[in-house]
Parts: structure tokens; C-alpha cells; sequence
């Protein structure tokens, strides 16, 4: 089993401003190793693009990351060139990575546009 991703954002003229690429293997799936996968069975990765406003999310204070509950870990890192955000979710299973996705969301947006999104229905 395995599983790989690539990610390419690029500006107006077609020129790549951001690529990720993830790639997890049997190995990384099994691995005890701390920041690979450890003992969490759901994994995600968001990024937030925006060019010119990079800034607001990197100064955000993100308490909100600091207060995830039991069972998942977010990381968040700058975009080259000032892109954005990228963030980093490990979570024990699917139903907290959704609510970890959901609060790096509202979290940007608070730092976008000093309001979080409403809640939507199911």
C-alpha cells in the first residue's frame, strides 16, 4: 500500500509558486517514529492561498492550534513567496481530522477577515 500526492500552485503566467508533494509508504503507515504517523490512523494536509495577505495568517497567534483536542496534532508552516499557509494534520481517526480541517479553516478566515465562517449544515 501507498499513497502520494502532488500539490502545484501557480501564479497568472503559469510559473509554479508553491509544490508539495507527500508520498507514504507501508513503511511510514507502520512506523513508530514520532512525526510520521505514530499511533494516528487519518492524515491532511490544507492550504490556504492568499498572495498579497500571507502575512495576517503568519501573525495569527493560533491559540486555536495550541487547544486541539486529544487525538490530533496541527502543524502549519509559511508558503514560499508569500502564497500563504500550509497546514498539517495528523488525527486519530477521520471524524477529528474533519474537525481539525474545520478549525485550520475558521482560523484563517479569523485571521483573514476578522470573522470566522458560519457553520454550515450537514
Amino acid at each position: 500500500h501507498s499513497y502520494s500526492s502532488e500539490i502545484i500552485v501557480e501564479d497568472e503566467a503559469s510559473r509554479p509558486l508553491v509544490i508539495d508533494r507527500l508520498h507514504m509508504d507501508e513503511s511510514t503507515f507502520g512506523s513508530p517514529a514520532p512525526g510520521v504517523m505514530g499511533t494516528f490512523l487519518a492524515c491532511g494536509t490544507m492550504l490556504v492561498l492568499a498572495p498579497g495577505r500571507s502575512a495576517l495568517l503568519a501573525s495569527e497567534p493560533a491559540s486555536w492550534i495550541a487547544e486541539a483536542e486529544d487525538g490530533m496534532l496541527i502543524g502549519r508552516s509559511a508558503l514560499p513567496q508569500g502564497a500563504g499557509i500550509l497546514y498539517r494534520i495528523l488525527a486519530a481517526d477521520g471524524a477529528r481530522l474533519k474537525r481539525a480541517m474545520a478549525r485550520c479553516w475558521a482560523g484563517s478566515r479569523l485571521a483573514l477577515f476578522s470573522h470566522a465562517p458560519r457553520e454550515r449544515r450537514k
